[in-house]
């Protein structure tokens, strides 16, 4: 009787998976009649109107569900319009599985050596191209795979990789490193937290003391709590990737979705671009739910659970207004927490702690003060030192990048006498202009400056958005609050380590830690 009711709630929860996936779907192909019927009337000069918009895309959106078009005119001949979306998308599907799996292949090995060679250097390396892989913009990373190709073929006279075009074989890689970038960068640092995480629990000292190798404790207990969270921060890189394939697909001229879809938007074919959209959110929704039904076959802990607990449950409006209250005022309490002159209710010093402190361990210990300990450990950590330097001067570009040169960015110029040559756009770097200019004369440094502080100031207030929004959605969850407070409570909390005044003689975790393993 009891596994007829758990086959029931897996059933209903598979039921409502699939309903919630075709509502999602349907939202994409409404959002994306909207978006370009938005579009053709900018174009036209006609005022958005936006209501007036959402009406008439409701229409379009019928029309795309009850009246699709069966072929689509496409070099010049009249194609069915499943087999065109099937080539372009499985070019696409390919292209992304492929950086995935390079990503996989090559960032967990990286991050497990790194994690295991305990290195600080180490460290800060792997934070610092973190960083530079997260960041890099996809089209700066293909300018230099390009540079560096046409570097070697000129060096050595060989072809190494083709720049462009189509094919399953040494086309494929560029553009497939390009898009994995993003995905190896994340893929690194997480499988080098969780692992570093992983080997200091008591566990694998427990394993460790059996007499079991290296290989085998990382095999058969440290590597399968690590499994869970690369495949998440895999299935989570994966909407970066799709950010970036209209990008990098033109960029390396592969047709794929990514290239067509810009080229059906020039074209005004609505269908086609609502197909390719819905397609890439086809492929991301498989993707994930292929990696949540894999979980439970990683992790034994999960097969126990209930099957329903694997699927999100529906949560009436009432229950979530209470989570959301629960969870802030969770929330403000740690946040007091942080502000100096508050009492804060420290948990007992830990039986490693106590060993640590008798055995007079506190001398080796840096500076224990609150403001020359921040400066000791920000001097000696040079992934911190490089993003805060960078970080200042993005800030710099927001708050005074129009006023970092007294070139106007949108004046044109003509023809001109430039240290005393007459000369006419484009313009080489000079002393007029430092940069050069493109070819209707505008300045090049005034454009990446002003360009630069309008991009950096949208960003900015764009991940201010998805941080609160997110954090607001994720204190409202239950289950995330009883394994754990939010991700932003969490960062903040452990930013008490570098305020909290610490007594002469308190040992530091790694080393209560390492005196337990002496023991």
């Amino acid at each position: 009787m009891q596994q007829i009711q758990i086959s029931r709630r897996t059933v209903r929860a598979l039921g409502r998976r699939l309903l919630t996936t075709l509502v999602i779907l349907l939202a994409i192909a409404y959002l994306t009649q909207l978006g370009l019927l938005m579009a053709e009337r900018g174009r036209q000069g006609v005022p958005a109107a936006l209501w007036s918009a959402a009406g008439q895309a409701l229409g379009a959106t019928f029309d795309y569900l009850f009246r699709h078009p069966t072929t689509y005119y496409w070099q010049k001949a009249y194609q069915p319009a499943f087999a065109l979306v099937w080539t372009f998308f499985s070019r696409s599907a390919g292209l992304l599985l492929v950086s995935l799996l390079l990503a996989a292949l090559i960032g967990v090995p990286v991050g497990i050596g790194v994690a295991r060679s305990g290195r600080a250097r180490n460290r800060s390396l792997v934070l610092l191209l973190s960083i530079l892989g997260v960041s890099t913009p996809s089209f700066i990373l293909a300018m230099l795979f390009w540079m560096l190709n046409i570097s070697v073929h000129r060096t050595f006279e060989i072809t190494v990789l083709p720049q462009t075009g189509f094919g399953w074989d040494a086309h494929l890689l560029m553009p497939a490193l390009v898009l994995a970038a993003r995905p190896l960068a994340q893929i690194v640092q997480v499988t080098y937290l969780t692992l570093a995480d992983v080997l200091g629990q008591d566990y694998i000292r427990v394993a460790y003391s059996k007499g079991l190798s290296d290989r085998g404790v990382l095999l058969r207990h440290a590597l399968r709590n690590v499994w869970i969270p690369v495949l998440t921060t895999l299935g989570t890189s994966l909407r970066f990737s799709l950010a970036s394939l209209p990008v990098v697909e033109s960029f390396f001229v592969w047709p794929g979705v990514g290239q067509i879809l810009l080229q059906t938007i020039e074209s005004s074919n609505r269908a086609l671009v609502t197909d390719l959209v819905v397609t890439l959110g086809i492929l991301f929704l498989l993707i994930n739910l292929a990696l949540e039904m894999l979980f439970p076959l990683l992790d034994a802990r999960l097969r126990t659970t209930p099957s329903t607990d694997l699927f999100e449950e529906r949560q009436t409006g009432r229950r979530w207004l209470e989570g959301l209250s629960v969870s802030l005022r969770e929330t403000w309490t740690g946040l007091r927490q942080l502000l100096p002159g508050v009492r804060r209710h420290d948990e007992l010093p830990t039986l490693t702690a106590a060993i640590s402190q008798e055995s007079g361990s506190a001398a080796e210990l840096p500076p224990t003060h609150g403001a020359r300990r921040l400066l000791y450990n920000t001097v000696t950590n040079p992934a911190l030192m490089a993003g805060t330097l960078l970080v200042a001067g993005l800030i710099g570009l927001v708050v005074a990048g129009d006023r970092l040169t007294p070139a106007n960015p949108y004046e044109t110029h003509g023809v001109l006498m430039i240290e005393g040559v007459i000369a006419a756009p484009p313009f080489k770097p000079s002393s007029v202009f430092p940069w050069g200019a493109d070819p209707v004369g505008r300045d090049i440094q005034a454009l990446v400056l002003g360009g630069a502080r309008r991009t950096l100031t949208l960003a900015f207030f764009a991940m201010l958005a998805r941080m609160v929004i997110g954090t607001l959605v994720d204190q409202s969850s239950p289950t995330s609050r009883q394994i754990q407070h939010g991700p932003l409570l969490q960062s903040l909390q452990s930013l008490q380590f570098w305020h909290r005044r610490r007594k002469p003689g308190t040992p530091s975790p790694v080393r209560a830690s390492n005196t337990v393993s002496e023991l």
